[in-house]
């Protein structure tokens, strides 16, 4: 009698990858509580990255798991990729863990710090200095980058390419049969089972949060700390995977239990568990979250998530705002439909990207880029999530890192400008009820309508240059050169939106009360600090310097078209907004240009105020009909 000993051992090894499954947590807790957090001396060989010990210890753990399941040399090539897919699911989650555990006090509150923590930030007004970018932080972003160069190293390992194809081929093979199969379970027709499948969606599905607008205002600030939450509905049924499915255990076997492939045919075992299917309930249905982005209600995400989706026939989609105190009230409702009439269902059907403008109740809209692919779960979904996880931990540590320094950018920048603002005129017993009236010249006795000099502009952003230059130091020395480029070039960006902000307010939401058109000297000072950082940043061209094409952004050249075109007539600027739909090449930094001039310039009369608000109220509505 012939023995198949990997039909007799295929259950064990797939009891052993679950098990696995579960240790990850202690892996990950075990090499953080023994990292300090420095760089190890390894001796480097060529070009590889910096990092400390504990994720090499990780890396090291999983190569090893790898190292057992290479060399028990399965014959059943389909059994083989069900391994492969249950391991390269534990990557994924010692990868999530690593990165949820090292963001903990330098991207979110350490977990469990109670909200007596939160609430003396939020009631705190003392001021603070300028923060310093610690080396810790350097460590830890290195970390990420080595952990993305390992996970390459593992698919080519894996030969993650070709297990995948493995797994898409056994399904399409089997594929009619499950159909069949589950139709009659469930005691219908192939015809319902039909109808079913095209009133709802399921498998691999790719959602990009970019951002909202208009959201509403629930702070008592007139903002929001928004964040987006995806889900599935309440009571949303996950099937069980079938026995022949690629981590089952009749994994390699047609319908009937005969081996697929030149294999010796076995019948299908039966599992000791009949498992039933899943019910989402609460927490259980969300699929994704994104950051908090403060005080906004036009929040800009940018995240990228991969989901495998349960039969479903809607996605609701929640924008909140983050309340460390009580609970996060609600910013805006929508639901993704995709029910066969369904206009989005007909568009995702080709497979593409689609960018969706959801709008939302009871205002604003969120920008989203969907794709469906519809294919099941497979190592290359296992490994697409863990990159991305590592992918949007960087971003987070980058912004994180800018976060430390952007403040006291733009803590200078506006300084500097409300320094050379003009003077109010004293005011008599009665001018409490006039208007109030502003000289010509600043406290320091400057004319408003001169520009400063290359002299004064290098005294005004002295500090903000000696603190960028001590900062970045720290950042060329504790991480690789194409990391300090990256933080660099998003605090450039970063700065671009510092001056921008001191120029215009944002679109929608309520102008700041203190808030004036801004004078020529004012400008001037503005128009300065885009040139001296401009070539703080270049650094004349040396190594470490970004090229200034690359400074030359799109927000760049908008910024400096804007300090151009600033004093520019109203009427004037008006032309030229329409000018730029008409041509397909909407300006927004005109129309925010022309709303602060409408609502805050002096010599306005009532009647050209009013003409102004309609008209701005007109573009906002035309700009929101040409991006449906």
């Amino acid at each position: 009698m012939h023995i198949n000993p990997e039909k007799i051992f295929s259950q064990f090894i797939l009891n052993w990858l679950d098990y696995m499954g579960t240790k990850t947590i202690e892996w990950i807790a075990n090499a953080i509580r023994a990292d300090s957090f420095e760089p190890i001396n390894d001796d480097f060989e060529g070009e590889e990255l910096p990092h400390s010990s504990s994720v090499m210890d990780i890396f090291t753990a999983i190569n090893h798991e790898l190292s057992f399941i290479i060399d028990l040399q399965w014959s059943n090539a389909v059994q083989s990729a069900g391994f492969y897919q249950k391991f390269s699911k534990t990557i994924y989650t010692a990868i999530e863990q690593y990165c949820d555990v090292i963001g903990n006090g330098e991207l979110k509150p350490i977990p469990n710090a109670g909200k007596w923590v939160d609430m003396i930030k939020v009631g705190s007004k003392k001021k603070k200095g300028p923060t310093d970018i610690a080396s810790e932080s350097c460590v830890k972003l290195c970390n990420i980058e080595f952990a993305l160069s390992k996970l390459e190293e593992l698919t080519k390992i894996m030969n993650v390419a070709a297990v995948t194809t493995v797994t898409k081929n056994y399904r399409a093979t089997i594929a009619p049969a499950l159909k069949e199969k589950a139709a009659k379970e469930k005691g219908k027709s192939p015809a319902a089972a039909a109808n079913d499948d095209e009133n709802s969606v399921s498998g691999g599905f790719k959602i990009q949060i970019m951002y909202a607008e208009n959201i509403k205002p629930v702070t008592n600030t007139g903002l929001a700390n928004g964040y987006v939450t995806i889900k599935v509905p309440e009571g949303t049924v996950v099937p069980v995977p079938d026995p022949l499915d690629i981590t089952g255990a009749n994994a390699g076997a047609d319908e009937n239990g005969a081996t697929v492939g030149p294999s010796t045919p076995a019948t299908p075992t039966t599992p000791s568990i009949v498992q039933q299917p899943t019910i989402l309930k609460g927490a259980n249905c969300e699929m994704a979250r994104t950051r908090v982005i403060s005080e906004s209600i036009n929040p800009h995400w940018d995240e990228e998530f991969t989901m495998i989706l349960p039969p479903i026939s809607r996605l609701d989609v929640s924008v909140m705002s983050k309340n460390l105190i009580t609970f996060d009230p609600v910013c805006g409702k929508a639901s993704l439909d995709f029910s066969s009439k369904s206009r989005l269902k007909k568009k995702l059907a080709d497979h593409q990207t689609h960018d969706i403008f959801l709008e939302l109740e009871p205002q604003g809209r969120v920008l989203m880029r969907l794709t469906l692919d519809g294919e099941e779960e497979d190592v290359q979904f296992w490994f697409r999530r863990a990159r991305e996880k590592l992918g949007r931990t960087r971003n987070d540590f980058v912004r994180s890192l800018c976060a430390r320094i952007s403040p006291y950018c733009r803590e200078v920048l506006v300084k500097a400008v409300k320094e050379e603002e003009a003077t109010t005129v004293p005011q008599g017993y009665l001018g409490v009820f006039k208007q109030t009236q502003y000289t010509n010249v600043t406290a320091k006795g400057a004319a408003v309508d001169k520009s400063i000099t290359s002299r004064e502009a290098d005294d005004i952003l002295a500090p903000l240059t000696d603190y960028l230059n001590k900062n970045l130091d720290t950042l060329f020395s504790g991480l690789s050169s194409k990391m300090a480029t990256e933080v660099i070039k998003k605090i450039w960006e970063d700065s671009l939106l510092a001056i921008e902000g001191c120029l215009i307010p944002q679109l929608y939401g309520p102008i700041e009360k203190e808030r004036r058109v801004l004078n020529k000297r004012q400008v001037s000072v503005l128009n300065w600090a885009l040139d001296i950082l401009k070539q703080f940043f270049h650094a004349d061209g040396a190594e470490l310097g970004l090229p200034i094409k690359t400074l030359e952004t799109r927000k760049y050249i908008h910024d400096a078209k804007l300090i151009d075109v600033y004093f520019r007539e109203l009427k004037k600027l008006k032309s030229d907004y329409e000018l730029s739909l008409i041509q397909g090449r909407e300006k927004e930094y005109l129309l925010r240009l022309i709303r602060v001039r409408i609502e805050k310039e002096d010599g306005l009369t009532n009647i050209e105020r009013d003409e102004g608000r309609k008209w701005f109220e007109v573009q906002l509505v035309n700009r929101k009909e040409k991006t449906k």
